[in-house]
């Protein structure tokens, strides 16, 4: 009797492993959204994995003989720990997981910034006529004031 009590007791915790995972799995999904395809996809692999893992939890409980009392136990498991700690559990991850995805949406955006910066300075660059002295410089007129490229000083430049 002991050890079938230890049993169901195992098989209780091997229930809650899964809804564990799959709370992983919808904070990750709350923090980056994902097309239908993808979504199905994870879906899938999550069913074929915790099928294998309540295959090898039974094999290795009860020396591979099917006993309903462990499927019942982990069934158990699964809804007591789906309507209890799922929710709290996934919404305490989605907060953890919001913020190295904030930091990291961040840096996307300020490289991508960068980029289509450089690449407008670059096309301003090649389409002037005048090189370094771009389109922006040639509306001011006038000499060298304060350091300042003007359009005579690189008229200067170029007779030289």
């Amino acid at each position: 009797m002991r050890q079938e009590t230890l049993q169901f007791f195992w098989s209780i915790c091997a229930g809650v492993v899964p809804v564990g995972v799959y709370c992983v799995l919808k904070a990750f999904r709350n923090v980056f959204s994902h097309s239908s395809f993808w979504i199905a996809l994870e879906d899938l692999l999550f069913w074929i994995a915790a099928a294998l893992f309540a295959f090898a939890a039974v094999y290795r409980l009860n020396q591979g003989s099917l006993r309903w009392f462990l499927l019942f136990a982990m069934l158990l498991g699964a809804v007591l720990s789906g309507l209890v700690l799922a929710p709290a559990f996934t919404a305490i991850l989605t907060w953890i997981l919001k913020i190295p995805a904030a930091a990291v949406k961040k840096m996307i955006k300020r490289l991508i910034f960068s980029g289509r910066r450089c690449k407008i300075w670059i096309d301003r660059l090649a389409a002037s006529p005048t090189g370094a002295c771009g389109s922006r410089n040639r509306k001011r007129r006038g000499s060298r004031q304060s350091g300042k490229i003007t359009e005579k000083s690189c008229e200067k430049k170029e007779k030289k």
